[in-house]
């Protein structure tokens, strides 16, 4: 039989259980009413499931206990966080921001990569997002120029916006491949660079992107809210002794920790779809000089026209120097000239190319 006392304490409990539940469904209830689709950050990552048929790699040696690529030996490898805006096209940013870390790391420039180039001209749209998988098949086999050859909009925009010469100024990847495994993600950030991942994006992490602060230590873990959609990220550290990664997101710089955050291991699926990118610089090809010239029987009566040839493998000539044998030089590029004497004349023509 149950005392007077007992079913006042049981009654309290089943109220207190009762108002937390009651608590918790209206964060839920005002996350899903309230958040709208303008005040929402664009996502855009398509679910892809790592076949068989892809590339997992292991690793032998065990990865440091924590690492940052924004504090390797005192350098700061990442470039700047941008902002995608509404549109869906996350893919873009999450693997730009990765080739454009690995380019540092690889020895060469801070760059600024067109992410309108790789979405539009590689298939993505603002309402349908993109793969990961793509977004590194189109960097390997095309490429992307700098940001001024297309400069970046948050909505659909043609491809033939992008700069004519992209081609010419186009960064390409050597290769990619998925890695799969906690120990073995760690190790591939550590050896080749940031990666490009993805995670479940639900509305607290909305609330988490505005006041991180209000998560311990900082650290994002998902506990109540409805699914937006997946979201591509850069990985760029981790931590073991608290458990999480750190990420490079492409919301700005005003939310989450300077445009950075910090999500718990495992969480929202973020080692599901992990893959990193292999650059490597190419070997300078020196220019080859050529010209021809017309008429090809002068004589002192003629204007002769000197037509350059010449050719650059891998890059673009820039500068013309010749040497006209008469004690005559020239910068152009296709230069005119009359001899006033009669003889032969070694010409000599010297190139520089952008690279």
């Amino acid at each position: 039989m149950v005392d007077y006392d007992d079913m006042v304490r049981m009654l309290f409990a089943l109220a207190a259980a009762f108002l937390a539940a009651s608590v918790v469904s209206a964060i839920q209830e005002h996350n899903a009413q309230n958040v709208t689709p303008s005040e929402l950050k664009g996502l855009g990552c398509l679910p892809e499931k790592i076949t068989p048929k892809a590339t997992t790699v292991t690793f032998s040696e065990r990865a440091p206990s924590l690492w940052d690529w924004r504090n390797v030996g005192g350098t700061n490898y990442m470039t700047s966080v941008k902002d995608q805006g509404s549109c869906g096209s996350c893919v873009a940013f999450g693997t730009i921001g990765a080739f454009e870390a690995v380019i540092k790391i690889e020895g060469g420039p801070t760059t600024d990569l067109s992410e309108a180039h790789l979405f539009f001209c590689g298939g993505g749209t603002c309402a349908d997002g993109w793969y990961i998988s793509s977004a590194l098949d189109y960097l390997k086999d095309y490429g992307t120029p700098d940001e001024t050859c297309f400069p970046y909009h948050d909505y659909d925009m043609p491809c033939g916006d992008t700069c004519s010469d992209w081609q010419d100024r186009a960064w390409k990847i050597k290769e990619w491949q998925w890695v799969t495994g906690r120990e073995n993600i760690k190790n591939a950030l550590v050896t080749y660079g940031p990666l490009v991942t993805a995670f479940d994006v639900y509305t607290d992490f909305d609330d988490y992107w505005s006041n991180p602060h209000s998560w311990p230590d900082d650290v994002y873990y998902h506990y109540y809210g409805f699914e937006r959609g997946g979201h591509s990220v850069t990985l760029v550290g981790y931590n073991d002794n608290d458990q999480y990664w750190i990420c490079k997101n492409s919301w700005g710089t005003s939310g989450g920790l300077n445009g950075y955050f910090k999500i718990k291991y495992r969480e929202c699926n973020i080692e599901n779809n992990v893959a990193y990118i292999e650059y490597q610089q190419s070997e300078n090809v020196f220019p080859v000089a050529a010209f021809n010239y017309i008429p090809h029987f002068p004589t002192t009566q003629h204007l002769i026209h000197f037509i350059d040839l010449s050719t650059d493998p891998d890059g673009t000539i820039v500068a013309w120097y010749w040497e006209l044998g008469d004690g005559t030089v020239s910068y152009e590029q296709n230069p005119v000239h009359q001899y006033s004497d009669d003889g032969i004349y070694q010409v000599n023509l010297t190139v520089t190319d952008d690279d």
